[in-house]
């Protein structure tokens, strides 16, 4: 099939071609269904597992997982996965200096 048939395909099935990369990219990098994320949602409110508050920028909420198991957490907004991101990178230094305060 040439790229002019794929991208006709895409355009005239673009909900159902997103859908699936949506519950692809799901399964592979968190071992969850849609399903699973969409529970999560619900039983979250909607809502960010930390601040309690939707995406400011509209996204989806992100799926926050351990690096090191792969075990799913909870969903997070982009500003809160962001940080608990860079806290995990750095949580040494980071209890170097609660220490030399507390």
């Amino acid at each position: 099939m040439t790229a002019k048939g794929d991208d006709r395909y895409y355009k005239a099935n673009r909900e159902k071609v997103l859908l699936q990369v949506r519950r692809s990219t799901l399964m592979k990098k968190y071992g969850i269904t849609l399903e699973d994320y969409d529970r999560m949602m619900k039983i979250q409110g909607g809502l960010c597992a930390i601040c309690n508050k939707t995406n400011p920028n509209g996204f989806r909420l992100a799926v926050d997982h351990d690096h090191e198991t792969g075990q799913v957490r909870g969903l997070l907004c982009q500003e809160c996965n962001g940080k608990l991101g860079w806290f995990e990178t750095n949580i040494d230094e980071v209890i170097a200096y609660l220490d030399l305060h507390y």
